[in-house]
Formats: structure tokens, sequence, C-alpha cells
């Protein structure tokens, strides 16, 4: 919670260094927060670590769309920072491991169809 709070300074080697670790986490809060702060820390090389952590929480791998929306904020924070080809390709990647969408939507397919939208 420490790290998450600090990644909300300026740019820090050592705290995005630390946060890089907590994207391999057992615990899918802590790998969001880590992917969190990485945005807020603006660390665009991290855009495939964080893109990472959208896959996991993705169906594709037994997640679900609830679980893959603070990811795929993060990873469009920081593909915005690269410019519009990275953020297209955030949005095809998520797109592809969301799956087709639903005939019946709930809360969650919407809000992250609006997210990928823009």
């Amino acid at each position: 919670m420490a790290l998450t709070q600090l990644s909300g300074w300026d740019p820090d080697p050592d705290v995005a260094t630390a946060l890089r670790g907590l994207l391999s986490s057992d615990d899918e809060f802590e790998r969001w927060m880590a992917a969190g702060g990485l945005a807020r820390q603006r660390s665009t090389e991290d855009l495939d670590a964080v893109l990472g952590v959208v896959r996991r929480a993705s169906p594709a791998e037994g997640g679900s769309t609830g679980s893959m929306y603070l990811p795929v904020q993060s990873a469009l924070e920081l593909a915005t920072l690269l410019g519009p080809d990275a953020v297209e390709r955030v949005r095809t990647l998520a797109t592809e491991w969301r799956g087709p969408a639903p005939t019946r939507p709930n809360q969650f397919d919407r809000e992250l169809d609006d997210l990928l939208a823009g």
C-alpha cells in the first residue's frame, strides 16, 4: 500500500522498480495497484508488463471483464504517453483477450466498452 501511495509523487526509478516486482504477485489487487502505480510514474517502458496484468485479469486467462478494468485503464494511460499506435495496440489486445461481446452485457462489460472506446 505504501508503494502505491509513493507512486503518486514525481516519477522515481526506485519506486518504479519496486512496483515492477508486484506485477507478478499472486494477489490480484497488488497487481492492479502496481499497474496503476507504474502508470502514475509514467513508466512507459513497462507497458508490456502492464499488458501482462491485463491478460492475466481477462476472460482469456479465466478472469472477467470486471477484473480487466483497472489494468486496462493503466495500460491506456501509459499507451497515451507513447502515441496513437500504442493506444490502438492496447485496445486491440484487450478486446481480443476479453473475447466476444456478450449478448446481454452487464455493468462491467459496458464500463470496459466505454473505456476501450475512449
